[in-house]
């Protein structure tokens, strides 16, 4: 034993005094450390204590969620970093997670308090036929910014971008949302099913990697995907190789900074990613829609990031037709590790293994930003050696700023990819650059929006447009809050746009008319039984037209008629001119996901009081058509459902026409 002990004793001598007389190497192009003095013994020692980091969290104090998170493929949780007091925490760490479940993950993050506070839900798809693909982001800022990409190649259609890019700082639409531009990222259920919608312009032509005014050929574009997830999802704070780990920061001088640097950085962001399947359809202006299968992965980042403090990285996203899927990064993190090689591998059984060595280098891979067609790439990763062949599409290859003041530059190339050079691939290579040219283009003002105001439950029969209450959707439905909300703008956008006159007979009059009239009741509810029942009953459509019939033929409820006069009264549209349009309020009308045009009823060139009480019954009526019913049936939603009715002066048009 003691000879042993001496043996070791003699090597580690030799080993520091080799060490010592070594010189340090200079970094790669002046920028990316490489293994110099006590590298091999810095390794270990990272290695030790990153291990010992899991360990401690594998056996410390549980939140009852483990055997879900590992069962979703996640780390050890690490409940005590979610929030402190009111305020939300950046990220878990190297080690531990920033969240104790699914759901805390993958619900709106509360912003840290820091300027470069973020969170940031990515999505990337592909197809495998041809070149269409798509890639879309929000990231949330403070005060209301957010960061947008809407990226889209369509065969034989031709490439898009939102308006605003290169740029990409925008408002966003809701405070507890993904949405800003025309884009809407929604979870459906955590970590398994997500929606990705938008509706709004695109740009089509090149890719532009500079800030123009000039706007180009400008076109409609609507896409609704459902993502679904065909692998476990990999934690960047808990799934990485300890050995990766080990080897960038064993590559860089040890010092007081350095470690109070690495503390600092250690747990301000998340991120974590997931591969899975999009279903969906795209429908341009002048081209028919078209229905497309893709793959892809989707990321969601939370915490501190701050653009200007990455010097380079480069990402490899890709799917082989073997069914296996790669993330691959290159990274250099000036303040830390200026050369990090780090990702992972999925695998078609729902087996992951996180990447412990690569040989791609910043130095070697377009440092010089002059980006080539083609790089080759080897890696380990579970044991097994790979090589990979990128082939980068030039002319998919959009030039994207981030930040405010727009401190990185990123390229997001379009690539095939061959694996062991047999196996093919589908995927984009992310290069990113610091950008010291800054902003290039006009400093971004946000526009005040209109936000939907809070109010207390209404019990109100009837509401004039210039009733607050009457904004509230949940109120008099979709259509009327919506007037309302344009009476309620038109005040401080003077002589812009004048909104007629005009109440809401609100949702509470229908429930009030259905208290008071029992067989209502019992006809809507034997409809939705059938539409509930499988199979369905045959006699669907006349048990529709049965219950149209109840609701035109019941006489509405004295309260209502004498809220209907007296608001009508109170308007002066009872005058012997006077013309009224009548109009049905779904809650669920005219909304992003179902417009129901043409479902509910509308009447117009009313006179007086009587048809306007009739035209009120005639649009409640319309709620259980046939074609109604099966509308809402055959999205998911319903059958028994809410409506108000919008009463409003009809005005002579100069000019009148239908919007798309």
């Amino acid at each position: 034993m003691i000879f042993l002990a001496s043996i070791l004793v003699a090597f580690l001598c030799v080993y520091i005094a080799a060490s010592l007389l070594r010189g340090e190497p200079e970094p790669l192009n002046g920028r990316y450390s490489v293994p110099g003095r006590f590298y091999t013994l810095k390794k270990l020692l990272a290695v030790c204590i990153y291990r010992g980091r899991l360990f401690l969290k594998e056996k410390g104090p549980g939140t009852g969620n483990e055997p879900d998170r590992r069962k979703m493929g996640l780390g050890s949780p690490k409940g005590d970093l979610h929030t402190e007091g009111s305020q939300a925490k950046g990220g878990g760490g190297l080690g531990a997670s920033s969240r104790s479940s699914a759901e805390e993950m993958e619900c709106v993050q509360q912003l840290v308090d820091h300027p470069h506070a973020i969170d940031s839900v990515y999505f990337m798809g592909f197809t495998e036929m041809d070149k269409t693909f798509f890639a879309v982001r929000v990231c949330r800022k403070p005060d209301d910014f957010c960061e947008m990409w809407v990226l889209l190649r369509v065969e034989g259609v031709g490439d898009f971008q939102h308006p605003i890019h290169p740029d990409t700082i925008t408002s966003v639409d809701s405070k507890n949302s993904w949405s800003a531009g025309g884009l809407k990222l929604e979870v459906l259920e955590p970590h398994q099913r997500w929606r990705i919608a938008f509706s709004g312009i695109l740009r089509r032509g090149l890719y532009r990697d500079n800030w123009t005014e000039e706007e180009g050929e400008l076109l409609h574009v609507k896409f609704t995907f459902i993502w679904t997830a065909f692998s476990s999802v990999f934690d960047f704070d808990t799934d990485l190789h300890p050995s990766a780990i080990a080897q960038a920061i064993a590559k860089e001088k040890w010092n007081k900074k350095f470690f109070e640097n690495l503390k600092e950085y250690n747990q301000q962001q998340t991120h974590y990613e997931q591969w899975g399947q999009y279903v969906g359809a795209i429908e341009i202006e002048g081209y028919e829609r078209t229905e497309l299968l893709l793959r892809g992965v989707r990321d969601h980042s939370y915490g501190i990031r701050n653009w200007t403090h990455m010097h380079r990285y480069v990402l490899i996203l890709a799917h082989f037709e073997n069914g296996l899927s790669l993330n691959l990064i290159t990274l250099s993190i000036s303040a830390t590790t200026t050369n990090m090689k780090i990702g992972y591998v999925m695998f078609p059984n729902g087996r992951k293994a996180a990447i412990d060595w690569s040989d791609a280098s910043l130095a070697d891979i377009a440092d010089d930003g002059i980006i080539a067609d083609l790089y080759r790439i080897s890696f380990t990763a579970g044991g097994q050696l790979y090589h990979l062949q990128v082939s980068i599409d030039k002319n998919a290859s959009p030039v994207m700023f981030g930040g405010l003041t727009w401190g990185g530059r990123i390229h997001e190339c379009v690539a095939n990819y061959r694996l062991n050079l047999t196996v093919r691939g589908w995927g984009i290579i992310e290069f990113h650059y610091r950008n010291e040219s800054g902003r290039q283009a006009p400093d971004f003002i946000p526009v005040e929006k209109f936000q939907e105001p809070v109010v207390p439950e209404c019990s109100e029969l009837v509401l004039a447009l210039s009733n607050e209450a009457c904004q509230c959707a949940a109120v008099v439905g979709s259509k009327g809050a919506q007037l309302a909300q344009l009476t309620e703008m038109q005040k401080h956008i003077r002589n812009q746009f004048s909104v007629p006159a005009g109440l809401c007979v609100t949702i509470a009059a229908l429930e009030y008319q259905m208290k008071m009239n029992s067989s209502l009741w019992q006809a809507v509810a034997e409809l939705n039984d059938v539409i509930c029942s499988t199979p369905k009953n045959e006699n669907l459509r006349q048990l529709c037209q049965r219950c149209v019939e109840l609701f035109r033929k019941t006489k509405l409820v004295s309260e209502i008629e004498s809220a209907i006069r007296g608001q009508l009264e109170e308007l002066r549209l009872l005058g012997a001119e006077e013309r009224l349009a009548v109009r049905s309020s779904a809650v669920w009308e005219d909304t992003e996901d179902t417009s129901a045009a043409g479902q509910l009823e509308t009447k117009l060139g009313l006179k007086g009081f009587e048809q306007a009480c009739n035209a009120v019954q005639e649009c409640w009526a319309s709620l259980y058509s046939f074609q109604a019913v099966q509308y809402r049936s055959q999205r998911g939603q319903p059958v028994p459902s809410s409506m108000g009715v919008v009463i409003q002066q009809m005005v002579s048009a100069q000019a009148a026409g239908t919007a798309c």
